[in-house]
């Protein structure tokens, strides 16, 4: 078995459809679930390893319909969440939060505009 980068996918490849389920089933079993939306595409978790740092992962067919962009607007967010398996993402919006502080972008080769607006 091949192993795992950051974002639970198997290291030196794309991740498949199945195995980014795994992931979403490995949140959903292990973390602090915070919220669950659009019909069960998009889950916020918390993970033991990592407290008070909430994960956003997106299933492959969320992800695949809109793979360069993110809204995350008015979500209520205090911090920047750690984004899994975005490393296409471009422009990631999360405008009318309470977010104080930038962080968590490190995941994010690709994005080229941030929308902190009214945070």
């Amino acid at each position: 078995m091949k192993g795992l980068n950051s974002t639970g996918a198997p290291a030196g490849g794309n991740a498949t459809t199945v195995e980014d389920d795994e992931r979403y089933r490995y949140l959903l079993k292990n973390g602090i679930v915070r919220r669950v939306e659009d019909d069960n595409k998009i889950i916020f978790a918390e993970l033991p390893q990592i407290p008070g740092v909430l994960v956003v992962y997106r299933k492959p067919s969320e992800r695949a319909s809109n793979p360069e962009r993110l809204n995350l607007d008015k979500r209520e967010l205090s911090h920047m969440p750690l984004l899994e398996g975005e490393e296409r993402l471009r422009l990631l919006n999360l405008q009318h939060n309470h977010i104080q502080k930038i962080e968590n972008l490190v995941s994010l080769p690709n994005l080229i505009f941030l929308d902190l607006y009214n945070n």
